[in-house]
């Protein structure tokens, strides 16, 4: 299998982009994250060869494992691998430096910049103190950017149906986690007296109730 690998098998990419943040899959491809470039490396990649005994045939051929990379955007990146998600067709991501949100393969511009929310999100994440959660609700098919500044956070929604972000959600957890067919999220409380944490699974139970509270 393309995604077994022994330990020996490696890689070195281009250094002057910065440290690998993180690594995922997208359609069978092995993405890498740096703070200055993104690319793809090839696992088990197949070629289609000339047959060297009857000109003019056709071969299929397959590569090694990490046997070389290619980038697919420069000056874009990350600096922490929870500001990466991947959905069913799409990667996102938060890139620090240019302070943006990104759709990995899409057009030069920004989503963030695109779709005309660039100064709110700027508002939101100001520098490497904001903390980030990002989760994918694969019922409705969108994404959930969770940002928080001193405790007070706000979650952008965008819908991958239309398109489009949406109406802000009332949902400020600690971290999501994003499975296959279901969105969970985290959330600590803290009294005076008492310590709370809540595990919320989106979708289900009563509407309207989250992390033991009622929200509007």
């Amino acid at each position: 299998s393309w995604s077994k690998f022994l330990y020996a098998n490696s890689l070195e990419v281009d250094g002057i982009y910065g440290a690998i943040h993180k690594l995922t899959t997208l359609n069978n491809k092995l993405f890498f994250f740096q703070e200055n470039a993104i690319g793809v490396a090839a696992v088990k990649d197949r070629y289609v060869i000339n047959e060297t005994t009857d000109a003019g045939q056709l071969a299929l051929g397959t590569g090694g494992i990490l046997e070389r990379y290619d980038y697919v955007k420069y000056n874009k990146g990350i600096i922490k691998p929870e500001h990466v998600i991947n959905t069913i067709t799409n990667l996102y991501c938060i890139d620090h430096n240019r302070k943006v949100l990104d759709i990995v393969g899409q057009e030069d511009i920004s989503l963030s910049v695109s779709k005309g929310i660039n100064s709110l999100f700027r508002s939101l994440y100001r520098d490497k103190n904001s903390v980030v959660t990002i989760g994918f609700d694969p019922k409705y098919r969108e994404v959930l950017f969770c940002i928080t500044n001193n405790g007070v956070g706000k979650t952008l929604v965008y819908n991958e149906n239309i398109n489009e972000f949406g109406p802000r959600s009332s949902a400020i957890p600690d971290l999501f986690i994003s499975l296959s067919d279901q969105l969970l999220s985290f959330k600590q409380s803290v009294d005076i007296n008492n310590i709370f944490n809540y595990a919320y699974r989106h979708n289900s139970g009563d509407i309207g109730e989250l992390y033991s509270e009622y929200k509007s």
